[in-house]
């Protein structure tokens, strides 16, 4: 009966989303246990997102849903992971309800779950944002600096003499 469901036409592009969640979540713990994790590939790719008037819709809907700077690889499987759930749980609500979508419904559906998600991905990151870490130097102490020996690349330096 739940597989029925889940594979439903209308349900469909909500379980790819958790099946998608799933395998990221996957790939990360297998990672991890191999020492290393998906936020450290070295994949080229170049985001610019900054907020100016000539931004595109993609990269001020990703500045309004992470307030604090969430790395794009944390903020993709928390909106996956809201999407699937919310469009299930809507979805199976309206269904116990007696009310069945046909192909407009579907796509209304979708559209307000995408929504929804998008809306509920900013308190869920924002609270995020305090849990994760955003630098790797909050691994160790700060003091354990001390007297080592580091190198510097490309660095800009200048002095002000005024």
């Amino acid at each position: 009966m739940i597989e029925a469901f889940l594979l439903s036409k209308a349900a469909i592009l909500f379980t790819t989303a958790l099946v998608i969640f799933l395998a990221i979540v996957l790939l990360e713990i297998i990672a991890l246990v191999l020492g290393g994790s998906l936020n450290h590939l070295d994949i080229n790719i170049d985001l610019e997102l900054d907020a100016t008037a000539d931004s595109s819709i993609f990269s001020s809907a990703v500045l309004w849903m992470n307030p604090k700077n969430l790395p794009l690889s944390m903020m993709f499987p928390i909106f996956l992971l809201i999407f699937g759930l919310l469009g299930l749980f809507s979805l199976n609500g309206l269904i116990q309800i007696g009310i069945t979508l046909d192909i407009i419904g579907m796509i209304i559906h979708t559209v307000m779950v995408f929504v929804s998600s998008i809306w509920l991905s900013r308190p869920i990151s924002y609270v995020l944002s305090f849990i994760i870490p955003k630098d790797e130097t909050y691994a160790v102490s700060p003091d354990s600096f001390v007297e080592k020996q580091v190198t510097l690349i490309n660095v800009d330096a200048t002095h002000d003499t005024g």
